[in-house]
């Protein structure tokens, strides 16, 4: 069994040769070789504006078709490494995973991105969250017009085009020009306010027509008069004569009125 001391040293003696040429760093993620083997990250890989090793000036392979290292990725993923916030011990291929539950990491709020400025601790993050009024209606709010913008876009540049084609239309010769709409205002009935606003004071106020209007309530209460009128019956004579025109006359009459009522 190896001694843990000689291991750390014997990481340390293997992290000089992980070292990337480009950058002079050992860097995680994908590691990319040349073809005699000289390694190169996956950073540097991307940015090379030639296709050749920074160590022996060799054609590397194309980029969409480089060839990854994996053994070196191993390595440097088992390399030792200490948090800078807690000071926990740990190994540089679990250093992304401690730092998502490092309790002395500086953290933000979630709503950060929509204006908020919280900074602290990951035990007073719940707490400050759930009283930040950026999460519950700041970040939905700007969420939801993130959304609707590619809509607004739409709609203003299908404005624009139907705004093209009122233009094109008026430059018509003879067309008649579109008037704009006048807006709804109401005219106060009486003359005096009229005045005091100076406007035109509008008609008064009428129903007409209808079952129930004023036009119809007064001819009916003519048609009741002329009937209580003509159906009243005639006094009788000084002689004690009887009534002039009969029980017969008076039916006769009665129906006429009610024609005329009915017309």
């Amino acid at each position: 069994r190896i001694p843990r001391l000689r291991v750390h040293r014997h990481m340390a003696l293997a992290a000089d040769h992980l070292v990337c040429p480009a950058c002079l760093d050992v860097c995680d993620g994908h590691i990319y070789q040349c073809p005699q083997g000289h390694l190169i990250c996956s950073e540097c890989d991307r940015s090379l504006a030639s296709r050749t090793c920074p160590t022996c000036r060799g054609a590397l392979p194309s980029a969409e078709a480089p060839e990854r290292n994996r053994f070196a990725e191993r390595m440097i993923a088992a390399l030792p490494y200490v948090c800078e916030h807690c000071g926990a011990a740990t190994t540089r291929g679990e250093r992304t995973a401690h730092e998502v539950e490092c309790p002395g990491r500086p953290r933000v709020c979630a709503a950060a991105w929509a204006g908020c400025g919280w900074t602290g601790l990951r035990a007073g993050q719940p707490e400050h969250e759930a009283a930040c009024v950026y999460v519950s209606e700041v970040a939905p709010l700007k969420a939801r017009l993130a959304d609707l913008e590619p809509r607004a876009q739409h709609l203003q540049v299908q404005n624009e085009e139907l705004q093209a084609r009122v233009e094109a239309l008026a430059s018509i010769p003879g067309r008649k020009q579109p008037q704009p709409p006048r807006p709804l205002q109401s005219r106060p009935r009486d003359a005096a306010t009229a005045s005091a606003a100076g406007v035109e004071a509008g008609p008064p106020r009428r129903r007409t027509g209808g079952r129930w209007g004023p036009s119809n309530d007064r001819r009916r209460w003519g048609s009741r008069q002329r009937l209580a009128t003509h159906l009243t019956p005639a006094p009788a004579a000084a002689t004690g004569g009887a009534a002039v025109g009969g029980v017969g006359g008076a039916a006769e009459r009665r129906a006429q009125i009610y024609s005329e009522v009915g017309r």
